[in-house]
C-alpha cells in the first residue's frame, strides 16, 4: 500500500497541478522533462540539477527570472545608477563529484539532513542514491551512448 507520493515532479514543477497555474518549483529546481531552455537537446531537469541557473520569482502569475538591484556604470558626471540583475543559483549536483553533491544536494534523501521541510529521507532507495552516486561520479553525461547524442 503506498501511502505517500514522493514523485519529484510533485512538487519540483512550474506548474501546479491541482490548480493548473504556475508557480515557483519547490527549492527552485524544475524537475520535468520538457526541453531545456539554454540547450534543448537535454530536459531542464538535467540542466537545474548540474548547471547554474537564475532565481525565478511569480509576477503577476508568470515565472521569470527574479531580479535585484545592483550597482551600474557610472551615468553623466560621474553619478552612481542602479541596474537590475538576475540572483544565480547554484547547481545542487556536481558532475565528476558525488561527494561534492553530498554536501548540496545526496544529504537530503540520506538522513543526515535534519531540516523538517527539506529532508527527503525514504524518497530514494540506497540503491537508487548509490546509482546517481556512480553516474555523477563518472561525469553525469547525458547521452552515454554517441550514436544517439544529436550532432552539433
Amino acid at each position: 500500500m503506498v501511502t505517500s507520493d514522493h514523485t519529484c515532479v510533485l512538487c519540483h514543477n512550474p506548474v501546479n497541478a491541482a490548480a493548473k497555474k504556475a508557480e515557483v518549483p519547490a527549492g527552485q529546481l524544475d524537475l520535468t522533462d520538457g526541453a531545456s531552455s539554454a540547450d534543448p537537446t537535454v530536459t531542464s531537469s538535467y540542466e537545474e540539477l548540474l548547471f547554474a541557473h537564475n532565481e525565478q520569482t511569480l509576477n503577476m502569475g508568470v515565472l521569470q527570472d527574479l531580479l535585484v538591484p545592483a550597482p551600474g556604470p557610472p551615468g553623466p558626471g560621474g553619478v552612481p545608477t542602479t541596474i537590475m540583475v538576475p540572483v544565480p543559483l547554484a547547481p545542487p549536483m556536481t558532475a565528476g563529484s558525488a561527494l561534492g553533491s553530498v554536501v548540496k544536494f545526496l544529504r537530503m534523501f540520506d538522513g543526515t539532513y535534519h531540516d523538517p521541510v527539506l529532508d527527503h529521507t525514504g524518497y530514494l532507495t540506497t540503491a537508487e542514491l548509490r546509482l546517481i552516486a556512480e553516474w555523477l561520479d563518472i561525469g553525469a553525461q547525458y547521452y552515454n551512448d554517441p550514436f544517439v547524442a544529436p550532432a552539433m
